[in-house]
């Protein structure tokens, strides 16, 4: 697929092979098809990390559900009772919202690698400085719908309703990405990364669901 585009690319620009660099605009359109073909393999890693990620999510719902419960206690020394009705809707719910946010942030990079390639053809070097911006961008989306998916089992507890859920979310959207931003980077480390942000960022988003509460009324 890349080859074709690159293949389609010089064709349109009229590059020769072997060629390549004899003028100025054929610099340039040989600098475009190599940003097009590693923002390609970029956003298929991307894609890659994002569907593991939310599939661990997914299948982890089960333990987060009971460890935000479970940090509920402790924090607020609240007994709450094990309903197995409300622990299967609550796990429904986990997965379900796994896979919203899953398909919001690939929409989103997907619109960053769009607007990439777009650039990369109408003027290459300017690619160069959106290229590490839009690698910047995609870490907060994707720390923001981390932090939203993790900190949603403390909401869970709370009884909030999906709306009210995304409510509390989007009027406190930088504690959602500091929640999140752990989980989206420590996630890629093998077997000890999605260990450790699964648990520490449970347990955070209770506190901070908590901490806001006792200084933010929510309606």
């Amino acid at each position: 697929m890349i080859e074709t585009l690159m293949t389609w690319v010089n064709e349109y620009f009229g590059v020769i092979e072997g060629d390549a660099f004899d003028s100025f605009t054929n610099f340039f359109a040989q600098l475009g098809t190599s940003i097009i073909e590693i923002s390609a393999w970029a956003l298929s890693l991307i894609v890659f990390w994002k569907i593991s990620k939310y599939v661990t999510l997914a299948l982890m719902s089960p333990v987060m559900s009971l460890l935000a419960s479970r940090a509920q206690e402790k924090i607020n020394g609240e007994t709450i009772p094990f309903n197995f009705h409300d622990f299967i809707s609550d796990i429904g719910r986990g997965v379900a919202l796994s896979f919203r946010n899953l398909f919001a942030e690939l929409g989103m990079n997907l619109l960053l690698f769009l607007i990439n390639v777009i650039v990369g053809f109408v003027f290459a070097p300017l690619d160069l400085i959106l290229s590490p911006l839009s690698w910047v961008i995609s870490l907060l989306i994707s720390a923001y719908y981390s932090g939203f998916s993790t900190m949603d089992y403390a909401m869970e507890n709370k009884r909030y309703s999906y709306s009210k859920s995304v409510k509390f979310i989007r009027k406190n959207s930088g504690l959602a990405v500091g929640n999140g931003l752990p989980y989206a980077l420590l996630f890629r480390i093998p077997f000890f990364g999605p260990s450790l942000v699964i648990v520490t960022c449970t347990v955070a988003g209770v506190l901070i669901l908590n901490n806001t509460e006792a200084h933010n009324k929510i309606d």
